[in-house]
């Protein structure tokens, strides 16, 4: 019998049959009773162990007798062949995965042949480690069928199964190939599982399989069911059975990767159905849909948010075309978008697949759209006015946000509603015109390092103006209350300094009415409308301990001068993005404080003012950009028949007494609040170089004033704020942020002189100065290595560590103690050429904030050319005929030479044998130094002298010499 056993075990050849030698090798010894010599090996087994190692050598083919003439026993031998040839590694995935998806009907000799390659496949892969479901495998079954078993696929039922397909289809390739037929028998079957009455399965059974041929539907038209058993939902029919959860599945390998855009479509032939992640781009969206949720690769269940239309932008080697998907699901979770190739064949469409692309015609056979092969996905081209139009959210989030930092911007996430982002935001401070014009600012105020255990225990305030200019309502001051615990902050809007006693009364009356608390303390400044005799007294009725500052020490009142700064700093962001006149300073203020009171802060444990104030995350979802054209419904009573409807206005804020958005009217010039208005957030940050003057604040207290300036400001403390003529109460529930309000007083005799300030640049200098680098964005060493373009990154990486290595910039060195370590980073970025080339920079640069004064540094100035003298320069260059010639020095900083000891930690990427626990102490003034301008300075500067160069006398920096370069 064991003879016949041994013939029965296919011979062992390699690799190729590992798996089943193994598996018939393993039953061999289950027969022969001698299974545990493959698991130990016993002494006093010896005999019998020898034997069945020879049983199983004798199933090994002899060209791979080299490889087990050493082993000593049966176990022995199992672990050496599993260790050769048993591949169950990442690279036997990847190998086994690709040929299971792209397993085809058409490509095999039968389908028996094709069941049996996709079930084989299956089962490798399984041996693997890589777990396949029997659902998945049953869903490749059907995919990989040509286009006249559509039925089938189209039907497939609620539940589908390997088992259950493979016997449809083996009796599909017995019977005469109805495809209809054959599959009325199996949806039949799936109904009766999940509810069919008996009469109707005893039907299924007793009828012959050849009747269901015949079998026609009056409701879709189609052959293999009844109307009954008919898929083809009607909404409208009363009659018809639904299921209230149904699902289709999307097997794509474009989910086995996320590193995809939002803003990309690709084509997909494992999708079932189109597929998009951005909800503003759906068209006549419903939510009604039959399909509630989809099924991806690996067998995760995303939730469909609503279907509709999708206009695209294609691009082809003639033109441009604009065309609308139909039928489109939304699924704000997923990484990318999807074309799916089974719908747009339905709709009658073509799609060409090639080596590198493929073509999609319409059902005129005209050419509508290409795609390109990009890591092994077909990727929609689309023109760049199209790419430059989608806007990503995080930037559109950034503005809204009254241009908050990207640190907070990513915290907001968790702590507010409605707010998505298709990616990590990443706006550096440099990126951001905006930023830089309205929050250049020197050192921020120090923080108080203690905090307030409960609402209104501590209230602090303070007044900002007067201001250049009137605002729409007639303010010139503005007065902030901030609760120290919440940081909320309410703002009133004032004409006269001696109103702040009447804002006072109005604040607390609300907070105290809205909080079911009492304010226990106020701290201001030494103002005289804080100290006035009316205040004191009122404060003492109160039972409100007044605490004051002292003269001239705005320290002590640092969070309210905080917040001032904030608001200033925000609000003047928001007028220079939407381009308004500075009469709208109170509108921005109001929307800059509505704004801040919905964003997070370090001091609040990443929680927001309003969520600790009300105990509820805010709704940010309605937020827009501010100074958004806003096309605002006209009320029927107040038009005619042919009227327009609608009437062009400005957003300008969000209203706290009715729910809708407060809107400037550029033809009456009043603002308005509406529900019913159409926003239109502009896509790009500043269109053309408009001037707008600072808003100048001049506190009642004077200002803290250092020498060295520090970097832009982040938004850090959350406020809320009120206005002064309409007292603002925040409410999540409303789009509340009342307009600009103000106190009446009666008004003192004041000057009204104002100052101006001098138009130093015209337009010739505007011109001059801008800046004629691509406008690149910048990308994180993390992403540019998982990304597509990981090697070009990598090249770049190590062509700017070479450039350190050949400029000797640094040398590895141990710690000593007490000194300090200077941080570094990569800076990414792409550069194109004059023909559009694109080519890959990587500048390692040191984090200079980091650096003490003093210690690692002591001066840091050096001269800069006048614009005056290159104007002057090429205008002589002009007129006598000479050429002019413009060096770039690589890498110029490295030349030049430190004169302080600096150390600093070893970049990503940097690989040095015996670096382990080693800093760089630097040599060469590596960017990013406070020194390095000026060492370059120094090197250039001697090395021109060196060459019989002279220096003007009027201009530091132009030289003049007979000696060539």
């Amino acid at each position: 019998m064991s003879s016949n056993y041994v013939v029965s075990v296919p011979k062992l050849k390699g690799r190729e049959n590992y798996a089943e030698w193994a598996f018939a090798a393993e039953n061999f010894l289950v027969l022969e009773g001698t299974s545990d010599c493959i698991l130990q090996t016993k002494p006093e087994e010896a005999a019998a162990d020898a034997k069945t190692k020879a049983k199983l050598i004798l199933t090994i083919d002899s060209a791979l007798y080299v490889h087990i003439k050493e082993v000593k026993s049966t176990k022995e031998l199992w672990d050496k062949l599993k260790q050769l040839f048993d591949d169950s590694g990442f690279t036997r995935r990847i190998s086994l995965l690709r040929t299971l998806i792209s397993i085809r009907l058409e490509n095999c000799t039968s389908m028996t042949s094709y069941v049996t390659q996709i079930i084989e496949t299956s089962q490798k892969l399984n041996g693997t480690g890589f777990n396949i479901n029997d659902e998945w495998v049953g869903c490749l079954l059907l995919a990989g069928l040509s286009e006249k078993y559509s039925p089938m696929i189209e039907h497939s039922g609620i539940k589908i199964t390997a088992d259950a397909i493979k016997t449809k289809l083996m009796d599909l390739e017995e019977d005469s190939g109805d495809v209809s037929g054959a599959f009325a028998s199996f949806r039949k079957n799936k109904i009766g599982s999940i509810g069919e009455t008996k009469d109707n399965r005893h039907m299924s059974k007793s009828k012959p399989r050849n009747t269901q041929k015949i079998i026609k539907c009056y409701k879709c038209k189609q052959t293999g069911h009844y109307r009954n058993q008919c898929t083809n939902f009607d909404k409208d029919a009363s009659n018809t059975k639904t299921f209230e959860r149904k699902q289709t599945n999307a097997f794509s390998a474009v989910f086995l990767n996320g590193n995809f855009s939002k803003t990309d479509w690709y084509i997909d032939s494992g999708a079932s159905a189109h597929l998009t992640a951005n909800e503003s781009w759906i068209k006549n969206a419903s939510t009604e849909n039959p399909i509630k949720e989809i099924v991806v690769a690996n067998n995760e269940k995303l939730a469909i948010k609503c279907s509709g239309d999708v206009q695209i932008a294609t691009l082809t080697d003639d033109c441009e075309y604009d065309v609308v998907v139909e039928e489109v699901l939304c699924i704000p979770s997923l990484t990318t978008n999807l074309l799916s190739v089974s719908q747009l064949i339905a709709k009658g469409n073509r799609v060409h697949f090639t080596n590198d692309g493929c073509q999609i015609y319409n059902k005129f056979d005209k050419l509508v759209a290409t795609a390109c092969l990009i890591n092994g996905v077909y990727k929609l081209k689309m023109p760049e006015r199209f790419l430059a139009a989608v806007m990503t959210s995080s930037d559109m989030w950034h503005r809204r946000l009254g241009h908050l930092n990207s640190n907070y911007l990513n915290k907001m996430q968790n702590a507010v509603e409605g707010l998505t982002l298709d990616r990590r935001a990443d706006i550096s401070k440099s990126s951001c015109i905006v930023c830089c014009e309205g929050k250049q600012s020197r050192l921020p105020f120090p923080q108080d390092g203690s905090r307030s255990d409960d609402l209104l225990q501590l209230v602090h305030s303070d007044i900002c103006g007067p201001f250049n200019n009137v605002s729409i309502g007639g303010s010139r001051y503005y007065i902030l209350f901030v609760d120290d615990y919440s940081r909320m902050i309410y703002i009133y809007f004032l004409k006269n300094k001696s109103a702040a006693l009447d804002c006072f009364k109005i604040y607390k009356t609300v907070v105290e009415n809205q909080l079911n608390k009492k304010i226990k303390k106020l701290r201001t400044d030494n103002g005289k409308e804080y100290c006035s005799k009316e205040f004191e007294k009122y404060l003492s009725s109160s039972g409100i301990v007044h605490q004051k500052s002292n003269p001239y020490t705005p320290e002590q009142n640092g969070l309210a001068e905080r917040c001032n700064r904030s608001v200033v700093e925000k609000a003047r962001c928001l007028l220079f993005d939407a381009h308004l006149d500075n009469s709208f300073w109170a509108e921005a203020a109001n929307t800059a404080v509505y704004l801040q009171n919905r964003t997070v802060a370090s001091a609040l444990n990443e929680k927001t003012p309003f969520e600790l104030w009300t105990s509820r995350k805010p709704d940010i979802s309605h937020l827009r950009v501010f100074g958004s054209i806003v096309m605002m419904h006209i009320p029927k009573e107040k038009r005619l028949k042919w009227d327009k409807k609608a009437e062009k206005g400005i957003l300008v804020g969000y209203s706290e007494d009715v729910k809708g958005y407060r809107v400037y009217i550029p033809r009456t010039k009043v603002i308005t609040t509406s529900r019913d208005v159409v926003i239109i957030e502009k896509p790009t940050l500043v269109e053309s170089p408009v001037q707008i003057k600072e808003l100048h604040s001049q506190t009642e207290s004077s200002e803290v004033h250092s020498d060295s300036v520090g970097d832009i400001s982040d938004d850090t403390e959350s406020a809320e704020y009120h206005d002064g003529d309409e007292t603002y109460v925040p409410d999540e529930e409303e789009i509340s942020s009342s307009g600009e309000s103000v106190v009446s007083v009666v008004k003192k005799r004041e000057c009204r002189r104002h100052r101006r300030e001098p138009n130093r640049y015209g337009f010739s200098n505007v011109c001059f100065e801008s800046d004629s680098a691509t406008d690149v964005s910048e990308l994180s060493l993390q992403d540019a290595l998982n990304g597509p373009e990981r090697e070009q990154w990598l090249e770049a990486v190590r062509d700017e560590l070479q450039c350190f290595e050949d400029n000797n910039a640094w040398e590895l060195s141990e710690v000593p103690d007490n000194s300090t370590v200077v941080q570094c980073r990569w800076v990414l970025r792409k550069k194109y050429d004059s023909e559009n080339k694109v080519r890959f920079r990587a500048r390692l640069v040191a984090k200079g904030f980091s650096q003490k004064r003093g210690v690692d540094y002591t001066e840091t100035f050096s001269p800069v050319v006048r614009h005056t003298t290159l104007r002057l320069l090429f205008s002589l260059s002009v007129q006598l005929g000479l050429d002019v010639t413009h060096l770039d020095v690589k890498t110029a900083f490295l030349n030049g030479d430190l004169e302080e000891i600096i150390y600093m930690q070893k970049p990503d990427c940097f690989d040095s044998p015996g670096s382990k626990n080693k800093v760089l102490k630097l040599k060469k003034a590596i960017y990013g130094l406070k020194q390095a301008s000026r060492a370059w300075n120094k090197k250039l500067d001697s090395c021109l002298l060196e060459y019989g160069y002279k220096k003007s006398k009027l201009e530091p920096w132009l030289c003049s010499g007979n000696s060539a370069l």
